[in-house]
């Protein structure tokens, strides 16, 4: 087989370094990729926002299978694309990868199917966050988010009135993240530890992943400004057989069911 890989860190590096292991796979190309990739990988100078680009290339090597690793190109829709020129990739479409592309939607969206969430409120102008922020309903600390992709880093908690209205003027003034501070979503502030639980699906079957236990803040004791992600454990050390049914059933298999 001949794959191609879409990104250029430490995800799709682990992507490439297994794939390489299969006895299917002969040759494996990376875009953009990275000096580490270039190891496994034939690397091509193509940005992962670049997806008419991409589709051409795998057209081009008549890639057997694309896998994507980064969010962005998922949010612009290449699965879109190469769907519609009948090239094979592991990606979710431009629909559903909304739920991350724009966090105000997956707010919506657990909402709407009855999944445990904390209190939100989205605001869509500069005028009505320092409007939320004078009220405070949900009390301090709460925590502010950039609705769009931040690199992980969107995400700002705030401990006083005077924090609160910074971050307003970072995100939304100043547009520290882009567009992705077009709107912010204010949120209750839920004291504990964090598991990523992801899931493979086919849009009818789930299979669950290994969960991970996230460790974000940059500083010791919990300090600092959110790091995207710098360094984990796996599997997460509070993950038990209960919380795992839980989990499956009050967020993963709500999804499948109607909202009412």
């Amino acid at each position: 087989m001949k794959l191609l890989v879409v990104g250029n860190g430490g995800r799709e590096h682990a992507l490439v370094w297994k794939i390489r292991q299969s006895p299917l796979v002969k040759d494996v190309y990376c875009a953009p990729g990275n000096a580490g990739i270039a190891t496994l990988a034939d690397c091509v100078p193509i940005e992962t926002s670049n997806i008419v680009e991409l589709a051409d290339f795998a057209q081009t090597i008549k890639a057997d299978l694309t896998v994507v690793g980064p969010e962005l190109p998922m949010v612009l829709g290449i699965a879109d694309e190469f769907h519609r020129r009948e090239l094979p990739i592991f990606c979710p479409s431009r629909t559903a990868a909304e739920i991350e592309g724009s966090k105000a939607f997956a707010r919506e969206f657990m909402h709407r199917h009855g999944i445990p969430a904390p209190h939100y409120e989205i605001c869509d102008s500069a005028e009505a966050a320092q409007a939320f922020v004078k009220k405070a309903p949900f009390g301090y600390p709460f925590v502010i988010k950039a609705d769009g992709l931040a690199g992980g880093k969107g995400t700002l908690l705030v401990q006083d009135k005077s924090e609160a209205k910074a971050a307003v003027e970072q995100i939304m003034t100043d547009k520290k993240f882009g567009v992705a501070g077009a709107k912010v979503i204010m949120e209750e502030f839920l004291d504990g530890e964090e598991i990523s639980f992801l899931v493979f699906s086919d849009g009818s079957r789930v299979v669950p992943m290994v969960s991970v236990q996230d460790h974000k803040r940059a500083y010791d004791g919990d300090q600092g400004p959110n790091t995207g992600g710098m360094g984990t454990v796996s599997p997460s050390t509070i993950l038990n057989v209960d919380v795992h049914k839980q989990i499956m059933q009050a967020a993963i298999r709500a999804c499948s069911t109607p909202a009412s």
